[in-house]
């Protein structure tokens, strides 16, 4: 049953052999050829048929045609009538009638009376319907071109279709036996073909089955098939002699893989003994050369600190550079040792980044500006201030490249930057940083083994610079311990960059983009002093303008603001500024479209231009770094982090000692509670100036009040551009308030407006910021109004005048808060005076705007003017 099966699968399936092929496709090209024949003799059989059939009643209906003259002429029926009844010697002829023109039927004829026929309407002498042909005939009468009735025939073709399927049947026949025939000489033909093409399938199936090569193929073919038959016989042929020749190596090769194994095991377990016994014998040479070496250059040191003769002197400090170049190579050693031994350990303590960074500067401050190089730290705004890590390793890192970069660098300039190169899982970060140089480059062909051990980019290197090629070896093997990987960009005199990441840990307490802390636990740091230095404040805040003005006259800078990037490419034409503080986000032009301005010209192509912006993302710090942009400092701007960056591209002149919070100036201000607001973290932003940061608070109410209301109403207008720009607004403000849960849902609003977020999600965080800023608002409406002391009124005496002036003159100088109550003061004392007239009121409007705008040095320029017209005009 299952044989079968099986044969009638095979026959219905056919295997794709190429001889079922070949003869498919002639068993298609023959079935075709059938079936085009067979409509041909259809198509001819049936015109040739309905031509017979049609010529044959056409000529009986004539025939009655001209034999029913007479009877239609003398309309006689009965005539017509037996005329008609001849039709009954036809038994293909179904019905009959005459009918005359004017549609007077004068005689008919039924074969079957009880089934008669109806005639159908139409005027062609013969037509063939699908069981009937129609014959029209027309009568003549002598002597008339028009007839006078039609003779209509009814024919059955039942005998035609009879005659059709016979004369079909037949032909349908023969040509199957033809095809058949056909098909049984196109198999033969095609078997002759295809069998040796089959016989070396059989063959390859054969030897790749049984893996035997003494069989061949026998073929007398000279075509294509017959050479590839003898190319198959001749690679057995090969095979077989090759067979032959293994199976003899194959006799002796198991013997000789075991004898091999095992040398190579002794060969290892020997390498790692000696690798060991070297590694212990460097850790306990190093040790052991350090502890009298490190007495060496104690001494040293001692001797050089006692009076000595000059020519004592320089041997003895050639001694000391001696020393602490072989101390340097004898803990690279030391180091390498413990790395490839598995004996270094990392630590995990907390510190900051901001001391590393210190600590490597002042390492090799000296010796920069010894070679006449730039050596500077560019530190991102977005770095937390505390990690969890190993900061002695990392500074070790530090030290070696930025030693390197030293070394190789004889003019220019060397930069150390980091940024935050992901944000990991499990309170994880992870930095890269970069140190650039402009030295003499290292060739591609010696960048891919200059991070191997005792390896330098050539033997020349050595000879020049000294050094053990230890260096970037345990660089690259701390960075790997630290969880990150180390690379180089370099090409020769075009310097190198060498980039490296490592994971750090965050403490519990610290989370990225937090305010900075209110308060240091130590002794603040002296701040820089500047000689009046003009630079050029870009902000469209006043709030944010207020605060950087006064952080800014605070350590001796002069000050010029523009509220966009178009009023500052303005006063750049008209002014010379040492320097630029840039927002990013304004209006009529940004920051980004600005600075690429600034770099277009190149008056100003190298002038500093340092972002001062509420983005703090990668990408935006990239984007301002594109536009030409010198540094990025993240909103709410930390006094100490803003000073430190103005020092890199704008060097100071010497430092002051930090303003001590005024005792008197904080107990003079009631604070309320204030729900939201952290005022330790604002006051220290506010440099601990009270009166300046309770004119912060009353600003921030008086122009953010209901803004929750106008997003909303920007959002339902469809205008999201500006909903955004709103809530960017105030992020940048809210942060240095100390607001920091209303920094965090503003972030989160600002970030749905920019993306494709639905309108439920903006919905909702909509609410969330409109609670966060009712919070803020509502706790800021208890503050005490700002202190407005007694008005001086009906003052005569003009050393009580030149007193106010003298005050006011030196709160603008040091950009105190205080100034618009002080101007208060003085505008209402001279309000009756006598000697302000038109000129005198226009100038106390002019100062008035300024001080609101908080450009006070120029405040301070009108009030100087005004006082010389006043002083001027006094009897």
């Amino acid at each position: 049953m299952n044989n079968r099966r099986q044969r009638l699968k095979t026959l219905l399936r056919p295997q794709p052999s190429i001889r079922n092929k070949l003869v498919a496709l002639s068993f298609s090209f023959l079935l075709i050829t059938v079936g085009l024949v067979v409509l041909l003799v259809y198509a001819q059989q049936k015109h040739l048929l309905q031509t017979q059939w049609a010529e044959s009643m056409a000529a009986q209906a004539r025939l009655l045609a001209t034999n029913s003259q007479a009877a239609v002429a003398f309309l006689d029926q009965r005539e017509a009538d037996r005329l008609l009844s001849s039709l009954a010697i036809n038994p293909a002829v179904e019905a009959g009638r005459g009918i005359l023109t004017n549609g007077q039927v004068l005689a008919t004829y039924q074969r079957d009376p009880q089934a008669p026929q109806s005639f159908p309407v139409g005027e062609q002498a013969a037509a063939f319907l699908d069981q009937h042909l129609i014959v029209r005939e027309p009568i003549l009468l002598a002597g008339q071109s028009q007839p006078a009735g039609y003779i209509e025939l009814l024919v059955s073709l039942g005998q035609y279709h009879q005659t059709m399927r016979q004369t079909m049947g037949e032909t349908v026949m023969l040509l199957l036996l033809a095809l058949a025939a056909l098909l049984l000489i196109s198999r033969y033909v095609v078997g002759r073909i295809t069998a040796p093409l089959e016989n070396l399938d059989r063959l390859v199936k054969q030897v790749s089955r049984d893996g035997r090569l003494d069989q061949r193929l026998n073929t007398n073919s000279r075509d294509e098939i017959g050479r590839l038959s003898r190319g198959f016989n001749q690679m057995l042929d090969s095979l077989q002699a090759r067979d032959s020749e293994l199976a003899a190596y194959r006799n002796t090769l198991e013997t000789k893989v075991s004898e091999r194994t095992q040398a190579l095991r002794d060969a290892m377990a020997e390498a790692r003994r000696a690798n060991r016994a070297k590694s212990e014998f460097l850790a306990r040479m190093s040790h052991e050369i350090r502890t009298p070496l490190n007495a060496i250059t104690g001494l040293s040191r001692m001797v050089l600190e006692s009076p000595l003769e000059p020519q004592q002197y320089e041997y003895l400090g050639q001694v000391m550079e001696s020393s602490d170049a072989l101390l340097g190579i004898i803990n690279d050693v030391l180091d390498y040792s413990k790395i490839e031994a598995g004996g270094l350990t990392l630590e995990s303590r907390p510190f900051s980044l901001d001391k590393v960074f210190q600590s490597t500067g002042s390492l090799f401050s000296a010796r920069a500006r010894a070679h006449g190089l730039d050596l500077r730290f560019v530190h991102s705004g977005e770095i937390p201030p505390v990690l969890l890590g190993d900061s002695l390793r990392l500074g070790q890192i530090l030290i070696n490249l930025v030693g390197n970069a030293i070394k190789f660098t004889p003019q220019g300039e060397i930069e150390v930057s980091v940024r935050t190169a992901a944000q990991l899982p499990d309170q994880r970060i992870s930095l890269e940083f970069a140190v650039r140089d402009t030295g003499i480059g290292i060739p591609a062909e010696q960048q891919e083994t200059l991070f191997s051990p005792f390896t330098q980019a050539d033997s020349s290197i050595t000879r020049r610079f000294g050094g053990t090629g230890l260096g970037l070896a345990i660089c690259r093997q701390l960075v790997e311990l630290m969880g990150g990987r180390i690379s180089l960009e370099s090409s020769p005199e075009h310097g190198s960059t060498f980039r490296f990441t490592v994971i750090f840990a965050l403490p519990a307490e610290a989370i990225a983009g937090s305010p900075p802390p209110a308060a240091n636990s130590t002794k603040e740091r002296n701040l820089p002093r500047w000689a009046g230095e003009r630079v050029l404040l870009v902000e469209d805040i006043a709030i944010n303008r207020t605060i950087a003005v006064s952080l800014l006259q605070r350590v001796g800078l002069s000050v010029g603001i523009a509220t966009n990037g178009q009023e500052a490419l303005d006063l750049l034409e008209k002014e010379e500024f040492r320097l630029v503080l840039m927002d990013i986000q304004m209006p009529i032009m940004d920051g980004l479209t600005a600075t690429r301005a600034i770099r277009a010209e190149p008056r100003l192509a190298t002038l500093p231009v340092i972002a001062m912006t509420a983005h703090a993302t990668v990408e935006d710090q990239q984007q301002t770094q594109e536009a030409g942009m010198n540094a990025h400092l993240t909103k709410p701007i930390t006094p100490q982090l803003l000073y430190d960056t103005l020092s890199r591209w704008l060097p100071p002149i010497g430092e002051q000692a930090p303003a001590e919070p005024s005792a008197e100036a904080e107990n003079a201000v009631a604070w309320p509670p204030l729900p939201g607001i952290d005022k330790a973290a604002g006051l220290a932003l506010h440099m601990h100036r009270p009166e300046l940061y309770r004119q912060s608070l009353h600003a921030f109410r008086r122009d953010f009040a209901g803004i929750d209301q106008r997003i909303r109403q920007a959002l339902l207008d469809g205008n999201g551009i500006e909903a955004r720009q709103l809530a960017h607004s105030l992020r940048s403000v809210a942060g240095s308030l100390g607001a920091a849960r209303l920094v965090d849902a503003t972030r989160q609003l600002e970030q749905a407006l920019s993306g494709a977020s639905d309108a439920a999600t903006n919905e909702s965080l909509l609410m969330t910021f409109a609670h966060e800023i009712r919070i803020v608002i509502d706790g800021l409406a208890a503050l005490p109004p700002l202190i407005s002391l007694p008005l001086a009124r009906n003052i005569t005496d003009w050393n009580e005048f030149a007193a106010m002036f003298d005050q006011l003159a030196t709160s603008l100088t040091a950009a105190d808060a205080r100034s618009e109550r002080l101007f208060g003061q003085l505008k209402n004392a001279l309000g009756g005076h006598p000697k302000v007239d038109a000129d005198g009121a226009t100038l106390l409007g002019e100062i008035s705007a300024l001080i609101d705008d908080v450009e006070y040095e120029a405040a301070r320029e009108k009030l100087q003017t005004l006082r010389r017209t006043l002083s001027a005009a006094r009897p």
